[in-house]
């Protein structure tokens, strides 16, 4: 099974860490966590992207 990242999702479309955390309303440095630690993404903000 085949696992991506936020990270890779967000390279992979093209976007800058500040073009997605724009588009959820979160600030670029909130953004880096969740790529960081994906542990826990909010669904919400999943759902935005």
């Amino acid at each position: 099974m085949e696992q991506w990242t936020l990270k890779a999702c967000r390279v992979n479309a093209g976007y800058t860490l500040r073009q997605v955390a724009k588009k959820v309303n979160k600030n670029f440095q909130t953004v880096s966590k969740y790529e960081k630690d994906s542990t826990y993404i909010p669904f919400e903000l999943l759902k935005d992207l």
